[in-house]
């Protein structure tokens, strides 16, 4: 999920904030995990995806003037270290069959899609793919770019994901 900006708001507003999300919490019925960590980010891949390039010659001080900023910010905060910190909620439960779990999950992601909106924060689903990316970058810190996976292999070669993602050592 995205992170809650409270650096806009007084104290009153953040006590506020803080007890929605504590009723948020304890109104759900199902086992979840808040998990908050650090995770190493590539800086020349997000200055290639972010830092513009002028479109004409009388555009190209627009351009570094915008790159400066983004640069200067970058290097204000946790960017300097290519670290950046990511938070992610599990939810887990129990049902009979798959498509009583999927329209649980489908029916908990809109509640909670909304709920997040309430508190200025946003929800990000994440498809298994992206799940194991996660776990990838979570596990193997630094080398994220080594990650290579596909479903059909795994399943073709009986190939237990574990042993890919997970640090073996």
């Amino acid at each position: 999920y995205e992170d809650i900006n409270f650096s806009t708001k007084d104290d009153a507003e953040k006590e506020i904030t803080a007890e929605k999300f504590k009723q948020l919490l304890n109104s759900m019925n199902v086992s979840y995990k808040i998990i908050s960590a650090n995770q190493y980010s590539n800086l020349d891949n997000f200055k290639k995806d972010v830092l513009q390039k002028a479109v004409s010659r009388e555009y190209e001080p627009l351009a570094r003037a915008y790159n400066k900023v983004v640069r200067d910010r970058l290097y204000d905060g946790n960017g300097r270290n290519g670290i950046e910190q990511v938070r992610i909620f599990i939810i887990t439960c129990l049902k009979q069959d798959y498509e009583s779990a999927k329209s649980f999950f489908n029916t908990m992601e809109a509640s909670l899609t909304l709920s997040f909106k309430k508190l200025g924060s946003g929800l990000i689903p994440l498809d298994a793919s992206q799940r194991l990316r996660a776990l990838h970058c979570f596990y193997r810190m630094g080398k994220e770019d080594l990650y290579e996976f596909d479903w059909d292999e795994y399943i073709y070669m009986k190939r237990d994901w574990r042993n890919d993602i997970v640090n073996t050592g």
